[in-house]
């Protein structure tokens, strides 16, 4: 039989025991929380430094795309386009995504529409141009595109 002593101490070790558990368990709920909101910071500003970018981007696009065919062979115009397919495999890397496909059905959370037109080639509410191409990381949308979209 125990005396009350021995009653006694093993009462608060088992209460001492409690209360390391939970605080172990409290210590692992902090680390576990503090890890998913420096992911979601890193995450924010990840988004955030693409979305500053994106004028870069765009101009850089356009600089592929509208460069004269006299330009193709210059040096310093082949220096541009390095830098432009170095900034899209920036943008693979990070996982950016473009948004810039026509004949898809307008989605509001995709899409900006700029302009509605009158297109027999497509059904109605279906893009049919993309004005400016938008992006997205994921199922996050960085910027929506800007399209035209059928009446």
């Amino acid at each position: 039989m125990l005396h009350s002593s021995e009653i006694h101490s093993i009462s608060k070790a088992s209460e001492y025991l409690s209360g390391w558990q939970r605080a172990q368990a409290d210590l692992d709920n902090y680390r576990r929380r503090v890890h998913q909101e420096q992911h979601q910071q890193n995450a924010q500003v990840k988004r955030r430094l693409i979305y500053d970018l994106m004028p870069l981007i765009d101009n850089f696009r356009a600089i592929t795309i509208h460069l004269p065919a006299d330009l193709k062979d210059n040096v310093w115009a082949q220096g541009v386009l390095h830098v432009a397919r170095q900034l899209e495999q920036l943008l693979h890397q990070y996982e950016v995504v473009p948004i810039n496909e026509s004949g898809q059905p307008f989605n509001p959370i995709l899409h900006e529409a700029v302009a509605t037109v009158k297109d027999d080639a497509v059904s109605s509410g279906s893009v049919v141009e993309v004005m400016q191409t938008g992006y997205r990381i994921g199922d996050q949308v960085i910027r929506p595109a800007k399209v035209k979209v059928a009446k």
